[in-house]
Protein backbone atom coordinates (compact mmCIF):
# COMPACT_ATOMS: atom_id res chain seq x y z
CA UNK A 1 0.00 0.00 0.00
CA UNK A 2 3.02 2.21 1.07
CA UNK A 3 4.58 1.38 -2.36
CA UNK A 4 1.25 1.93 -4.60
CA UNK A 5 0.70 5.46 -2.51
CA UNK A 6 4.29 6.68 -3.14
CA UNK A 7 3.80 5.75 -6.77
CA UNK A 8 0.19 7.87 -6.82
CA UNK A 9 2.04 11.13 -5.40
CA UNK A 10 4.32 10.85 -7.81
CA UNK A 11 2.84 10.56 -10.93
CA UNK A 12 0.02 12.92 -9.07
CA UNK A 13 2.43 15.96 -10.70
CA UNK A 14 0.70 15.51 -13.82
CA UNK A 15 -2.38 17.27 -12.49
CA UNK A 16 -0.53 20.10 -11.61
CA UNK A 17 -0.15 21.44 -15.35
CA UNK A 18 -3.08 22.15 -17.71
CA UNK A 19 -4.15 20.07 -20.36
CA UNK A 20 -3.93 21.45 -23.76
CA UNK A 21 -5.19 20.59 -27.30
CA UNK A 22 -3.84 19.40 -30.58
CA UNK A 23 -5.27 20.23 -33.37
CA UNK A 24 -4.65 18.05 -37.14
CA UNK A 25 -2.68 20.24 -39.61
CA UNK A 26 -1.01 19.29 -43.00
CA UNK A 27 2.78 18.39 -40.84
CA UNK A 28 6.06 19.50 -40.99
CA UNK A 29 8.75 17.87 -43.84
CA UNK A 30 11.31 16.80 -40.80
CA UNK A 31 8.57 14.56 -39.05
CA UNK A 32 6.72 12.23 -40.81
CA UNK A 33 5.67 8.13 -40.22
CA UNK A 34 7.32 4.68 -40.02
CA UNK A 35 5.66 1.95 -41.60
CA UNK A 36 5.70 -1.26 -43.14
CA UNK A 37 3.95 -1.60 -46.56
CA UNK A 38 1.79 1.62 -47.00
CA UNK A 39 2.61 4.82 -45.15
CA UNK A 40 -1.58 4.62 -44.97
CA UNK A 41 -0.93 2.08 -42.21
CA UNK A 42 1.19 4.04 -39.92
CA UNK A 43 2.58 2.63 -36.83
CA UNK A 44 4.98 5.42 -35.13
CA UNK A 45 6.34 8.92 -35.39
CA UNK A 46 9.85 9.48 -36.02
CA UNK A 47 11.63 13.03 -36.62
CA UNK A 48 14.76 13.83 -38.95
CA UNK A 49 17.74 14.89 -37.01
CA UNK A 50 20.45 17.29 -38.09
CA UNK A 51 23.59 15.26 -38.47
CA UNK A 52 26.66 14.91 -40.89
CA UNK A 53 25.89 11.84 -42.70
CA UNK A 54 22.35 13.60 -42.95
CA UNK A 55 20.62 10.28 -43.39
CA UNK A 56 19.39 10.25 -39.22
CA UNK A 57 16.01 9.72 -37.56
CA UNK A 58 15.01 9.67 -34.06
CA UNK A 59 11.79 7.61 -32.51
CA UNK A 60 10.65 5.67 -29.47
CA UNK A 61 12.95 2.41 -29.44
CA UNK A 62 9.69 0.74 -28.15
CA UNK A 63 8.38 1.18 -31.72
CA UNK A 64 11.64 -1.39 -32.83
CA UNK A 65 12.26 -4.99 -33.20
CA UNK A 66 14.78 -6.71 -34.61
CA UNK A 67 17.16 -4.48 -37.23
CA UNK A 68 14.42 -2.05 -38.65
CA UNK A 69 15.20 -3.01 -42.08
CA UNK A 70 11.38 -3.54 -42.41
CA UNK A 71 10.56 -0.50 -41.82
CA UNK A 72 10.15 2.52 -44.46
CA UNK A 73 9.85 6.26 -43.19
CA UNK A 74 7.63 8.98 -44.69
CA UNK A 75 8.62 12.28 -43.77
CA UNK A 76 5.74 14.81 -44.52
CA UNK A 77 3.22 12.64 -44.84
CA UNK A 78 -0.52 13.28 -44.83
CA UNK A 79 -3.67 12.65 -46.86
CA UNK A 80 -2.05 9.71 -48.79
CA UNK A 81 1.02 12.14 -49.88
CA UNK A 82 4.44 11.51 -49.64
CA UNK A 83 5.99 14.89 -50.93
CA UNK A 84 9.29 14.57 -49.84
CA UNK A 85 10.06 10.61 -50.47
CA UNK A 86 10.25 7.40 -48.53
CA UNK A 87 13.40 6.23 -46.93
CA UNK A 88 14.22 2.42 -46.23
CA UNK A 89 15.52 2.00 -42.54
CA UNK A 90 19.62 0.73 -43.04
CA UNK A 91 20.08 0.27 -39.03
CA UNK A 92 18.38 0.52 -35.64
CA UNK A 93 20.74 2.32 -32.55
CA UNK A 94 19.97 1.66 -29.22
CA UNK A 95 21.20 2.18 -25.43
CA UNK A 96 22.00 -1.51 -24.09
CA UNK A 97 19.91 -0.76 -21.18
CA UNK A 98 17.05 -1.23 -23.36
CA UNK A 99 18.05 -4.79 -24.82
CA UNK A 100 18.78 -5.54 -21.31
CA UNK A 101 15.53 -4.42 -19.42
CA UNK A 102 13.34 -2.19 -21.35
CA UNK A 103 14.55 0.55 -19.40
CA UNK A 104 11.82 3.64 -19.47
CA UNK A 105 15.10 5.70 -19.59
CA UNK A 106 16.27 4.63 -22.83
CA UNK A 107 13.20 4.79 -24.64
CA UNK A 108 14.29 5.99 -27.88
CA UNK A 109 16.12 5.00 -31.09
CA UNK A 110 18.31 6.50 -34.05
CA UNK A 111 17.87 5.35 -37.02
CA UNK A 112 20.30 5.29 -40.63
CA UNK A 113 18.42 5.65 -43.90
CA UNK A 114 19.05 5.02 -47.10
CA UNK A 115 18.81 7.60 -50.00
CA UNK A 116 15.36 8.01 -51.97
CA UNK A 117 15.41 9.12 -55.85
CA UNK A 118 13.39 12.29 -56.37
CA UNK A 119 13.60 13.64 -59.73
CA UNK A 120 15.85 11.00 -60.99
CA UNK A 121 18.38 11.77 -58.35
CA UNK A 122 19.52 9.68 -55.08
CA UNK A 123 18.96 12.01 -52.12
CA UNK A 124 19.35 12.01 -48.74
CA UNK A 125 16.67 12.80 -46.17
CA UNK A 126 18.07 15.69 -45.01
CA UNK A 127 18.63 17.38 -48.35
CA UNK A 128 14.16 17.41 -48.30
CA UNK A 129 13.74 18.15 -44.89
CA UNK A 130 15.97 19.72 -43.10
CA UNK A 131 17.53 18.36 -39.43
CA UNK A 132 16.71 19.20 -35.87
CA UNK A 133 18.99 19.23 -33.43
CA UNK A 134 18.62 17.41 -30.46
CA UNK A 135 19.54 18.74 -27.04
CA UNK A 136 21.25 16.15 -25.21
CA UNK A 137 20.87 17.39 -21.60
CA UNK A 138 17.88 19.19 -21.72
CA UNK A 139 16.01 21.27 -18.63
CA UNK A 140 12.64 20.01 -17.41
CA UNK A 141 10.62 22.84 -18.26
CA UNK A 142 10.48 24.00 -21.76
CA UNK A 143 7.63 25.62 -23.93
CA UNK A 144 7.40 22.98 -26.80
CA UNK A 145 6.03 22.49 -30.09
CA UNK A 146 4.57 18.34 -30.30
CA UNK A 147 3.98 16.35 -33.44
CA UNK A 148 2.88 13.55 -33.86
CA UNK A 149 0.43 10.89 -36.06
CA UNK A 150 -2.12 9.09 -34.27
CA UNK A 151 -2.67 5.89 -35.49
CA UNK A 152 -5.13 5.14 -38.54
CA UNK A 153 -5.29 8.67 -38.64
CA UNK A 154 -4.42 10.95 -42.20
CA UNK A 155 -2.64 14.54 -41.02
CA UNK A 156 -0.63 14.75 -37.80
CA UNK A 157 -1.32 16.27 -34.97
CA UNK A 158 0.37 19.24 -33.01
CA UNK A 159 0.12 21.55 -29.85
CA UNK A 160 1.90 24.06 -27.71
CA UNK A 161 2.00 22.94 -24.13
CA UNK A 162 4.76 23.06 -21.48
CA UNK A 163 6.63 20.21 -19.96
CA UNK A 164 7.34 19.14 -16.62
CA UNK A 165 9.21 16.66 -14.06
CA UNK A 166 7.26 13.63 -13.71
CA UNK A 167 7.78 10.53 -11.85
CA UNK A 168 10.94 8.20 -12.58
CA UNK A 169 13.04 11.40 -13.73
CA UNK A 170 10.96 11.47 -16.75
CA UNK A 171 9.66 14.20 -18.84
CA UNK A 172 5.61 15.17 -19.09
CA UNK A 173 3.72 17.12 -20.94
CA UNK A 174 -0.10 17.30 -20.62
CA UNK A 175 -2.11 17.91 -24.33
CA UNK A 176 -3.94 15.69 -26.27
CA UNK A 177 -5.38 13.86 -27.52
CA UNK A 178 -1.77 11.76 -28.05
CA UNK A 179 -3.12 8.06 -28.74
CA UNK A 180 -1.38 5.11 -30.01
CA UNK A 181 0.65 5.52 -32.97
CA UNK A 182 2.46 8.52 -31.88
CA UNK A 183 4.88 7.05 -30.10
CA UNK A 184 8.41 8.51 -31.06
CA UNK A 185 6.50 12.03 -31.50
CA UNK A 186 8.93 15.15 -30.78
CA UNK A 187 8.99 17.45 -28.41
CA UNK A 188 10.53 20.97 -29.70
CA UNK A 189 12.03 23.86 -28.28
CA UNK A 190 13.29 27.11 -30.44
CA UNK A 191 11.20 25.74 -33.35
CA UNK A 192 11.42 28.51 -36.20
CA UNK A 193 7.92 28.67 -38.09
CA UNK A 194 9.76 29.85 -41.22
CA UNK A 195 12.25 27.17 -41.33
CA UNK A 196 9.56 24.87 -39.85
CA UNK A 197 12.56 23.03 -37.76
CA UNK A 198 13.29 23.36 -33.92
CA UNK A 199 15.39 21.44 -31.04
CA UNK A 200 14.11 18.36 -29.61
CA UNK A 201 13.89 17.69 -26.30
CA UNK A 202 12.06 14.67 -25.95
CA UNK A 203 10.51 11.88 -27.89
CA UNK A 204 6.79 10.32 -26.96
CA UNK A 205 7.73 6.96 -24.72
CA UNK A 206 9.55 5.99 -21.67
CA UNK A 207 6.77 5.75 -18.86
CA UNK A 208 3.95 3.50 -19.53
CA UNK A 209 5.24 3.38 -23.08
CA UNK A 210 4.80 6.97 -23.62
CA UNK A 211 1.68 7.03 -21.17
CA UNK A 212 -1.75 5.64 -20.69
CA UNK A 213 -3.84 8.77 -21.06
CA UNK A 214 -4.24 10.21 -24.78
CA UNK A 215 -4.12 14.03 -23.08
CA UNK A 216 -0.51 13.13 -20.90
CA UNK A 217 2.30 11.62 -22.59
CA UNK A 218 5.91 11.17 -21.14
CA UNK A 219 9.81 10.80 -22.50
CA UNK A 220 12.97 9.67 -20.89
CA UNK A 221 15.33 12.49 -19.99
CA UNK A 222 18.24 12.82 -22.49
CA UNK A 223 21.43 12.73 -21.12
CA UNK A 224 24.82 11.98 -22.87
CA UNK A 225 23.66 7.72 -23.02
CA UNK A 226 21.32 9.69 -26.23
CA UNK A 227 24.70 11.21 -27.22
CA UNK A 228 26.45 8.51 -27.72
CA UNK A 229 23.70 6.29 -29.48
CA UNK A 230 23.68 9.29 -31.77
CA UNK A 231 27.60 9.21 -32.34
CA UNK A 232 27.61 5.11 -33.15
CA UNK A 233 24.57 5.80 -35.43
CA UNK A 234 26.80 8.71 -37.19
CA UNK A 235 29.68 6.81 -37.26
CA UNK A 236 28.39 3.99 -38.55
CA UNK A 237 26.88 5.34 -41.79
CA UNK A 238 28.28 3.34 -45.35
CA UNK A 239 29.28 0.42 -43.15
CA UNK A 240 27.55 -2.76 -44.02
CA UNK A 241 25.61 -4.85 -41.44
CA UNK A 242 25.45 -1.83 -39.39
CA UNK A 243 23.08 -1.36 -35.97
CA UNK A 244 21.55 -2.97 -33.65
CA UNK A 245 19.15 -6.19 -33.19
CA UNK A 246 17.08 -4.63 -31.10
CA UNK A 247 14.57 -6.57 -28.14
CA UNK A 248 10.88 -6.42 -29.26
CA UNK A 249 7.95 -7.75 -26.92
CA UNK A 250 8.80 -4.74 -24.63
CA UNK A 251 5.91 -4.88 -21.88
CA UNK A 252 2.10 -2.76 -22.71
CA UNK A 253 1.70 -1.11 -19.44
CA UNK A 254 -2.28 0.17 -20.09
Amino acid sequence: MLLAAVTTVLWAITSEVSAATATRFEGIPSVGVLYTHTPKKHMCTAAVVASKPGNMIITAAHCMRGDGKHLRFAPGYHDGSTPYGTYPVTGAYIHNEWNKTFSINHDYAILTLGNATINGRSVNVQKMTGGNKIDFSPSYKNVVKVFGYNLNEEKPMRCTTSTYRAGEGQLGFNCGPFRAGTSGSVFMTKYSNKKMLGTIVGNIGGWQGGGCSDSTSYSAKYSSGLNRVFDEASNSTGKTDCGWVVRGGAPKYC
